[in-house]
């Protein structure tokens, strides 16, 4: 997610178009495959032992459970048709926002510190994804050197914090606003910090993990971002042989372009996408986002109980009148703010490794604090739950502020939403959507 204007317009946009079971694995190059929680919840990272094989292995076919319902609520889940090769010891994480990605550590709210992965791996989690803004602490110039007191006292200090509890780690180029605008001038700097990251890594272990750039977007089209997301692979390559790397879909990580990635031909390469719909009710109260969001009262799924009267500004936006009134009025199975819209969007990513072959991963998913906590943990378990079926691991976004998990001082959890995240997988019962 990104905390900027240019992503607030970013989500106006995309509303507009808009996890474990058996094999096959994907583990990481050179270490035993860990071994995940999938539907039992928790899970722990594999961290050395035997060379692992890694490989863009043939896509599962459905060996996932019929249609199940989340709490009683069965709106017709569809079979899975296809699963992901499975990313060993990155099945359930959690992407600590609003830290790193920053402007400046602080500036957000939250800073990072040893309580962040003592949850995480006192939860059962396996992995971190951190999101950093490295060009906030490279040279404008050329040869747009990292500072190294930054890289060295905040970004290793946190990987070594992550794999000391054995957590595997993903660090996330997040927030290089200027990229995504000004893509010829700023190329040769993104490649530049990125040649340098890498040698900085070269000899960690293959518990750490790479995400090119979180949310390609604006001027990174499918046009512009493959073609640079395989430069910057290749001066990868140069130093990091074999260490996974992910690399996002455009137009902000939309699942609806993964059929738009021109992934190169390589073993330790996972596809990745983010999940925020129905964005009216994940981002409900997010004035920075824009008027359109201003409503409150958006419970997960829909029909609300009693109709939900949107503030006078949602009548300029014809999209967001017209989904408030299918939200009132709509039976559960159909609703725009139902089930429906999680599941949707799930057949992007199916039709995707049905394709390709390649392992997908979803990097950030939450529904912000404006909406109850029942609908959010309704939603969180759901939308985690369809990553499973499909043995997608996922991360879950905190940030601390409007996307808030846990007390960040005694470490303890929103328990609802700890469970949504964790718990067994919903039984089946076949009955019928109740709405």
């Amino acid at each position: 997610m990104e905390r900027t204007a240019r992503g607030a317009a970013l989500i106006g946009a995309m509303v507009l178009v808009a996890c474990g079971h058996d094999e096959p694995t994907f583990n990481p190059p050179g270490g035993e495959a860990g071994t995940s929680g999938g539907n039992e919840g928790g899970s722990s990272a594999g961290t050395g032992g035997a060379a692992g094989t890694a490989g863009n292995a043939g896509a599962g076919n459905a060996g996932a459970p019929p249609a199940v319902p989340v709490w009683g609520i069965d709106c017709g889940r569809p079979a899975v048709a296809v699963t992901s090769p499975r990313w060993a010891g990155f099945q359930r994480g959690i992407t600590l926002g609003n830290r790193l990605d920053a402007p400046s550590e602080g500036a957000w709210g939250p800073v990072l510190q040893e309580g962040d992965f003592d949850v995480a791996a006192e939860s059962g989690f396996d992995h971190i994804r951190l999101p950093v803004r490295f060009d906030a602490h490279a040279e404008t110039d050329a040869p747009y050197t990292v500072d190294e007191s930054f890289l060295v006292g905040r970004v290793d200090w946190a990987v070594e914090e992550a794999l000391d509890r054995g957590l595997n780690i993903i660090l996330d180029f997040h927030n290089y606003e200027a990229l995504h605008t000004s893509v010829d001038e700023q190329r040769e700097r993104f490649l530049a910090i990125w040649q340098q990251i890498a040698e900085h890594y070269a000899d960690a272990p293959d518990d750490v993990a790479f995400e090119l750039l979180n949310e390609p977007n604006t001027d990174l089209t499918p046009s512009v971002w493959n073609p640079l997301a395989s430069d910057v692979l290749e001066i990868i390559r140069q130093s990091n042989p074999d260490r996974t790397v992910l690399i996002d879909a455009t137009e902000a990580s939309n699942a609806a372009q993964l059929g738009s990635l021109e992934i190169p031909d390589d073993p330790n390469v996972v596809a990745t996408f983010h999940f925020y719909e129905p964005s009216l009710f994940v981002f409900q109260g997010q004035e920075w986002i824009g008027p359109a969001w201003g409503t409150t009262g958006v419970v997960f799924p829909g029909p609300p109980p009693d109709p939900v009267d949107p503030i006078a500004a949602v009548a300029a936006e014809d999209w967001a009148a017209q989904w408030f009134e299918d939200y009132n009025t709509l039976p559960i199975e159909e609703n725009p703010g139902g089930p429906r819209a999680i599941f949707d969007h799930f057949e992007y990513v199916e039709a995707f490794v049905e394709q390709t072959g390649i392992p997908v991963y979803m990097g950030e998913f939450y529904a912000m604090d404006g909406s109850d906590l029942e609908s959010r943990a309704t939603w969180v378990r759901l939308v985690r739950e369809e990553c499973e079926r499909r043995q997608i691991g996922w991360a879950v976004w905190e940030d601390g502020t409007s996307g808030y998990l846990f007390d960040h001082v005694s470490g303890e959890w929103s328990e609802p939403l700890l469970d949504a995240l964790t718990s067994p997988m919903s039984e089946a019962s076949g009955e019928p959507c109740a709405g």
